[in-house]
């Protein structure tokens, strides 16, 4: 009776329904009504897991039609990535991509195209010639022309002229100690057109206070005359 006691105590695992019991604590058999409806509700999950796989199937199979009838695929070019082509007996029946290019026959190397029967399409023979366009002749300025050029290059020498006149004159008043640090580090055509155009005086001691290499090379340019006449 004890034994029967606990056993009638035990309490199920879990998630598992404790079987029907009588007064008596006796577990009550199953029928068989309960067993076919255990069945029937697995039958029906089961059923309802095909459905939602063959609706799933249906919309991939319709989405992949829609796509190619747009031509958001396509489907040549989708097989060959798959690399369907090189699959046995499955490659004859992919057909190759369609390109914008013609195969064309070119001689081989030491056979010319003359008397060889070979045809060179013109399309081949334009794109290999040289589509350099020709060297346009320019065109002769007319007298007028060519006078208005010469009297805005002249105005322009003589504005160039005056500013380094005037460039000359600050260098001068500014004394060689406070110039240097700034001829030093000018450009030498500038720093020659300006020196060329100080006073003797102003002109040696601007010299005497710069760097020595700069100095020599802006001395044997001034010895040779080469001095800008303006600067740009």
């Amino acid at each position: 009776m004890a034994e029967g006691r606990g056993k009638a105590g035990e309490k199920p695992p879990a998630g598992e329904k404790p079987p029907a019991r009588s007064l008596s604590g006796v577990p009550v058999p199953v029928s068989g009504k309960q067993a076919a409806g255990k069945q029937k509700g697995l039958l029906g999950r089961l059923l309802k897991l095909l459905l939602v796989g063959i609706v799933l199937l249906i919309l991939l199979v319709v989405g992949m039609a829609a796509g190619i009838y747009f031509r958001f695929i396509d489907p040549v070019k989708l097989a060959h990535q798959l690399k369907l082509q090189e699959i046995p007996y499955v490659g004859q029946y992919v057909p190759p991509v369609e390109t914008n290019f013609q195969p064309v026959e070119l001689p081989t190397e030491g056979q010319s195209t003359a008397g060889s029967g070979t045809a060179v399409l013109p399309e081949v023979v334009a794109l290999v010639a040289d589509k350099t366009p020709a060297a346009v002749p320019e065109r002769e300025k007319s007298p007028e022309e060519t006078a208005r050029d010469e009297e805005e290059k002249r105005k322009k020498t003589e504005e160039g002229q005056r500013r380094l006149s005037k460039l000359a004159k600050l260098y001068t008043d500014m004394g060689a100690d406070a110039a240097k640090a700034i001829v030093n580090q000018m450009d030498e055509d500038m720093a020659v057109a300006i020196i060329a155009r100080m006073d003797n005086d102003a002109a040696g001691e601007l010299l005497a206070a710069l760097d020595p290499k700069k100095a020599a090379r802006i001395t044997a340019r001034l010895a040779r005359g080469d001095v800008p006449q303006t600067i740009e």
